[in-house]
């Protein structure tokens, strides 16, 4: 181990036998460094981190935290022997507020006298507009991901643990994310960033460690952080993902909607989808791009407007690529090409604007509950989908296209139970259907 590391893992291991999901792994995070954690999925990536936060204890190996052996059985003991993390599925009982959840891995002697006043504050240092009141059962994903991110800024660790955090941000709060690790690495901590979005890890790490069945295959740094050098030694192979979608030669109209509104805030929304295409919903966060795709699914109640679609040729696909490897995501595409070249209509959700750009043939952008506009995919790229759902256009604004949109269907609800659901491997995936 290295003398110097701040957090030293020596012959770590989890699991026994068949089920062993990590190997002897030797690893040391140093002072001020931001090292990302890659792999296929099922690699361990997010075992070494159970490991190491206490969520799940290893069979067999040691901890050092500055050389001091711990053995943190929860992540409140890992907090006390200088380790936070946030985990890849966050496990914070619904009915606690915000402020609650910024302070519950503190020994109560910690915890400020008005957490939800210190809470509001530490929000707003990052940019955040929550008060400390919300119910963490009322967040999206993105904003719970958020809320953690300042709880590990603030719990002033020697050692912070990120486990694919990134996968439910976009936009601005992807950003925000980069801001708080590289503050975080200025102050001295040492920062695990575990990642399946490899483009990223050259503009924010200092190096890379690669795991593969459980064991540690390789460290990279300087050149060899690019994307395309990852993938190779993750996957053994190149693995090429467009970076827009082939042409599409769209059909008829298979999903109209008009003057829709949901639960979540949006107001007279209104797009097509025709056969053959696949229709991006982009937005920041709060900008109604969720909300419209919950409720087209189902998972959001429809308050107003209307729909009309045919049956079992539309795709309405939420966040797909959430926690999927280079290779899901490659296959992901590779199977919507299939879905529309077989003549079905598919909406498209995520936050990630990677996967918008390179799989949509047109994007509806919202903002602030209202469609700002529905664009072909060749006038947008990433800053202009984040400045237009923002209300900031720069430059040249991409041109609106004409939305021809049909006469609407006769009340059809998506809890109706004639619509079908079927799951995805990598996400969730709603053929709708309209009521015989």
């Amino acid at each position: 181990m290295d003398t110097a590391a701040v957090l030293g893992m020596t012959g770590l291991t989890v699991g026994e036998g068949r089920r062993t999901r990590l190997r002897n792994v030797d690893m040391d995070l140093r002072a001020g460094e931001v090292v990302a954690l890659v792999g296929a999925n099922g690699a361990g990536t997010s075992a070494l981190i159970e490991a190491a936060s206490g969520r799940r204890p290893p069979a067999a190996g040691r901890l050092c935290v500055h050389g001091e052996p711990v053995s943190p059985r929860d992540e409140s003991e890992a907090l006390a022997a200088g380790i936070s993390t946030v985990a890849q599925h966050p496990r914070i009982p619904a009915p606690l507020l915000t402020a609650e959840a910024l302070y519950r891995h503190m020994p109560e002697e910690a915890m400020p006298a008005d957490r939800r006043a210190a809470a509001q504050q530490a929000f707003a240092a990052h940019g955040l507009d929550f008060t400390g009141a919300e119910r963490i059962g009322s967040l999206s994903d993105a904003e719970i991901a958020l809320v953690e991110m300042v709880r590990v800024a603030h719990e002033g660790s020697s050692v912070v643990l990120l486990d694919d955090v990134a996968s439910a941000l976009s936009g601005f709060d992807m950003l925000l994310c980069m801001d708080l690790l590289r503050r975080m690495a200025a102050q001295g901590r040492a920062v695990l960033y575990a990642t399946h979005r490899l483009e990223e890890v050259r503009g924010l790490c200092d190096r890379a460690v690669i795991l593969s069945d459980g064991e540690v295959r390789a460290e990279v740094t300087g050149a060899d952080l690019d994307r395309d050098s990852l993938v190779r030694r993750v996957f053994g192979q190149r693995l090429r993902r467009r970076a827009r979608p082939l042409p599409a030669e769209p059909g008829e109209v298979l999903l109209s909607v008009t003057g829709l509104g949901t639960a979540g805030g949006v107001r007279g929304a209104s797009f097509s989808v025709r056969a053959g295409e696949v229709l991006g919903i982009a937005g920041l966060r709060g900008s109604g791009a969720e909300s419209v795709i919950r409720a087209a699914a189902g998972r959001e109640e429809v308050t107003a407007g209307t729909v009309e679609a045919v049956e079992s040729s539309v795709f309405v696909l939420d966040d797909p690529t959430r926690g999927a490897d280079e290779a899901g995501r490659v296959a992901f595409r590779r199977h919507l090409q299939e879905l529309t070249a077989s003549g079905a209509a598919v909406l498209l959700g995520s936050p990630d604007l990677t996967e918008i750009i390179g799989s949509c043939h047109r994007v509806a952008v919202f903002r602030d509950g209202l469609c700002c506009g529905v664009f072909e995919n060749s006038a947008l790229d990433e800053d202009r989908i984040v400045a237009l759902s923002a209300g900031s256009r720069r430059g040249e604004d991409p041109r609106e296209t004409e939305e021809q949109v049909r006469s609407p269907a006769p009340g059809w609800h998506p809890s109706d139970p004639a619509a079908v659901h079927q799951d995805w491997p990598y996400g969730r995936a709603v053929p709708v259907a309209l009521p015989g």
